[in-house]
């Protein structure tokens, strides 16, 4: 609809090589704003192919599993994501996805139910409005 306004503002002119040129360049920032993951609100893809890219099958921990389709989307098998406050924590290599964290677990439930199992964080990597944590015993 901005498009519409757009050329519907730009009609007025007389001369065609200004309204052209307007609407060239908005169509080239667009372009770049929908194809560059810098914009993009949420990375799930380059963090689920960090997660494919382990051997074996990691358990995968995240606050909420109301919020795992990015996950799904991505190839992760739902029988991996498990929230840390309410199963058990098992394995050697914890994932802990610190995704609408500060709205599922206000109180770090997940964090310290991790760090009283004896995990301690070993590698951090965030994505644009993610944060993958990885846990080892």
């Amino acid at each position: 609809s901005y498009l519409l306004f757009l050329a519907v503002g730009l009609s007025g002119f007389k001369t065609r090589r200004l309204p052209i040129l307007l609407i060239a360049v908005q169509l080239t920032v667009l372009f770049v704003f929908w194809v560059s993951p810098r914009f993009h609100r949420e990375d799930w893809r380059n963090l689920t192919a960090d997660i494919h890219t382990v051997a074996g099958n990691p358990r995968i921990y995240i606050p909420s599993r109301e919020q795992n389709p990015g996950l799904l989307y991505y190839g992760i098998e739902e029988s991996r994501i498990f929230e840390p406050p309410k199963d058990p924590i098992i394995g050697d290599t914890i994932y802990y996805v610190r995704y609408a964290e500060e709205l599922f677990d206000v109180a770090k439930l997940g964090q310290a139910n991790l760090s009283k199992a004896g995990y301690t964080i070993m590698s951090q990597k965030v994505y644009p409005g993610i944060q993958l944590d990885v846990y080892e015993k």
